[in-house]
């Protein structure tokens, strides 16, 4: 016969499993709103049931019922969806990179909206149509030389504009790399919390939580793949494990400016060629934008030369050869070397005793005569703008607009990008928020239930109260 004592028994457990289920109910009510958290469960299961001893009873276990537990807190979590949220947000982080990077280019050009370099060449070749009707015009020489200051400010202050964005995207990739290896040390160190507090069985649902937090961040930053095997988790880029375990690979951003691998002995190793993130993001944007400047530097050089080689065709008011109009970094310096960066007006022409005087818009003759009112050389010089350069190729201004063609479908591509990898992160974390998100009404019903079961189990123990006193003091012989 079993104990009178056998039902307090299993009441007692019943108030256990129930204040634990409302414990967890209460954990999930009070992080409703923490980022990351992955609501709980309790899972409530029977205890080890038993035999009653007998000689004709079997003494496998399972006849009588001792009562319930919580077997294990559990978060959910559907992984499938986490591994399309990180695929996601790597592409995300990318094209958030370039898109920011690409919008900011296409404010410098400045030709979107009527002006910059389009504008200044233009107005530089006027300049020249106007003195071809007075090649003796002091007033019309003067607006020659302000034309040609501005055209050559121009170039410089788009390339200036440029190298600063260079500049920004290195310092980013730089702060980039650096959250790179913070995120990855964290996650190292939360492995092996992870496995400390597991070795009992139990479940570390909060650090777990936060760990995933933290591969989330870096998925936006770099193409990484998560592997988890019995507790622990590897972090994969490119094949090098930047996370296992407890041990880390961290990067380095070079003199050079690639991005490498810290070997074990301090020293830089491979690049590390990411292939999506903001890292990825950052390099294909730096990229992008070096090859703007080189066609402007294309350009420029393009510009210079041959405004140079008809300027030297034409004859100045001083009956001297013309001089070339631009320079580089030197007067006297090679002129294939003028760029964006090094394009200057000739100082011979800017001097102000006979800085105007210089400037060849005339033609001599065959008889070598030429008249101080010709314009001839001026006219030539304005033509320019329509002769076919490059090659044969296209005009300074088929040149130019091939540029902010180019640039125009770069950074409508990168938003369209942006636009569609936005919608997607966020549609995923709507299905993760639905299943790992807590709902105040689900737990809220949640409580009422264990709070009726605990009330009937503590009725329980009421009822077996009055049953052991009756027991007690209200049998026996009178």
């Amino acid at each position: 016969m079993r104990s009178t004592f056998f039902a307090l028994d299993i009441a007692r457990r019943a108030l256990a499993a129930q204040s634990r289920a409302l414990d967890v109910t209460g954990h999930n009510i009070a992080n409703q709103a923490t980022p990351g958290y992955s609501r709980q469960r309790a899972v409530l299961s029977t205890t080890n049931p038993y035999t009653v001893p007998g000689m004709h009873n079997s003494t496998a276990a399972g006849q009588i019922g001792t009562g319930v537990q919580v077997s294990t807190i559990y978060r959910l979590r559907d992984a499938y969806i986490d591994y399309q949220l990180r695929s996601q947000n790597q592409h995300l982080g990318k094209a958030a990179a370039e898109n920011q990077t690409l919008d900011r280019v296409e404010g410098i050009f400045g030709d979107l909206q009527g002006g910059g370099i389009k504008n200044a060449i233009a107005q530089f070749f006027n300049a020249w149509q106007d003195l071809s009707r007075d090649g003796a015009n002091e007033t019309v020489r003067a607006i020659v030389q302000q034309r040609g200051v501005a055209v050559a400010d121009m170039f410089r202050h788009v390339e200036g504009q440029l190298q600063d964005v260079i500049e920004d995207i290195n310092h980013g990739i730089k702060l980039t790399v650096i959250d790179i290896n913070s995120i990855v040390d964290r996650i190292a160190t939360l492995n092996a919390q992870i496995q400390t507090n597991e070795l009992g069985g139990k479940n570390a649902n909060d650090l777990r939580d936060r760990r995933d937090l933290l591969i989330d961040e870096l998925s936006q930053l770099v193409n990484v793949h998560v592997f988890e095997s019995h507790g622990q988790l590897s972090l994969v880029v490119n094949g090098v494990s930047i996370v296992r375990h407890e041990s880390v690979t961290h990067m380095k951003l070079g003199e050079d400016g690639v991005v490498r691998w810290v070997q074990s002995d301090g020293t830089e190793g491979l690049p590390v060629g990411a292939t999506s993130g903001r890292l990825a993001g950052l390099e294909s944007a730096r990229a992008k934008t070096r090859g703007y400047m080189d066609q402007l530097d294309s350009l420029a050089r393009e510009f210079a030369q041959a405004v140079n080689e008809q300027h030297k065709q034409g004859v100045n008011l001083l009956d001297e050869e013309g001089v070339v109009f631009f320079v580089g970094l030197f007067k006297d310096s090679d002129p294939a070397a003028i760029s964006a960066r090094h394009i200057y007006v000739n100082p011979d022409l800017l001097d102000e005793e006979f800085g105007r005087q210089r400037i060849a818009a005339a033609t001599k003759d065959s008889d070598g005569s030429w008249a101080p009112g010709d314009g001839s050389n001026a006219l030539a010089m304005a033509q320019l703008r329509n002769k076919l350069l490059f090659g044969g190729t296209s005009t300074l201004e088929q040149f130019y607009e091939g540029i902010l063609g180019t640039l125009g479908v770069d950074a409508q591509h990168a938003l369209h990008l942006l636009e569609n990898q936005t919608l997607l992160v966020e549609q995923l974390e709507m299905r993760r928020s639905s299943v790992s998100g807590v709902s105040l009404d689900e737990e809220m019903t949640n409580m009422i239930q264990y709070q009726h079961a605990y009330n009937a189990a503590a009725r329980l123990v009421t009822v077996i109260d009055e049953i052991l006193d009756t027991l007690i003091n209200r049998t026996g012989l009178r």
